[in-house]
């Protein structure tokens, strides 16, 4: 047997030569390339690219018909041109401004009364000089279409939009109500909140500056809420929404 060192003859447990012990497997032999060494494969970072997690998104992404998400809903466009055309159907009534503009245009006395009254409603209003109106509903109903039929009807009667208040499970609006003929200007407040397979919609009316409002604020929610029932059913095909008066 040859060593496995110095390949002398004779070499069977150590070499008669060398004197080294003879292995099978002598390590100090043992030579790997180092370009044959086993590298670990760099995982795949799917995050270097956006199309696996725009995926994910948009298969996470919640219909707009399901949530009181403001937002969300105002950026889908079968909402937003339902809503441009309840606003193009308002009705082009004399409001209060064009009104006094009028009177302002003939008046005698040589005072805006338009101004007088803008002047005049703030002091009354701080003074606690002013009326309100609430109640309550429930619709049985998907939660965003509830939402976009309260959007149309602020719409279509041109009651601007001033303030929205987001939340997990329900949305507030806040709404001016312009000066009337009869009524100074105001604010109309919805309220709506997921109960259920329900959407409580609450509605809140004020008046500034002055003690009655001979009626308005209960007609005004009376139609609102008529209206929102009315544009529930155009958007379920004829189908009329459960409604009742809760308070």
């Amino acid at each position: 047997m040859f060593c496995v060192h110095c390949g002398a003859d004779g070499a069977v447990k150590f070499c008669p030569k060398c004197g080294k012990a003879q292995s099978t497997t002598p390590t100090d032999l043992v030579t790997t390339p180092a370009d044959a060494v086993a590298q670990p494969r760099p995982a795949v970072n799917d995050s270097d690219s956006d199309e696996p997690l725009v995926a994910t998104l948009v298969e996470l992404a919640v219909p707009w018909t399901q949530t009181l998400d403001y937002a969300n809903l105002t950026s889908q466009d079968e909402p937003r041109d339902r809503i441009a055309a309840a606003a193009r159907s308002a009705e082009n009534n004399l409001s209060g401004e064009d009104f006094l503009a009028i009177v302002d245009a003939v008046s005698p006395i040589g005072v805006s009364i338009s101004k007088l009254t803008g002047a005049i409603v703030p002091i009354f209003d701080k003074l606690g000089f002013h009326t309100s109106h609430q109640s309550q509903g429930m619709f049985q109903a998907e939660p965003g279409r509830v939402l976009l039929a309260t959007l149309c009807t602020l719409a279509s009667r041109s009651l601007t939009i001033k303030d929205v208040h987001q939340g997990d499970n329900a949305c507030s609006i806040v709404a001016d109500i312009p000066l009337g003929i009869i009524t100074n200007p105001g604010q109309v407040v919805v309220a709506l909140e997921l109960s259920g397979t329900a959407v409580i919609v609450s509605l809140s009316t004020r008046i500034n500056g002055q003690w009655h409002d001979w009626g308005k604020s209960k007609r005004m929610i009376d139609d609102i809420y008529a209206a929102i029932q009315f544009d529930l059913t155009r958007q379920q095909q004829g189908t009329m929404a459960p409604f009742r008066r809760v308070a």
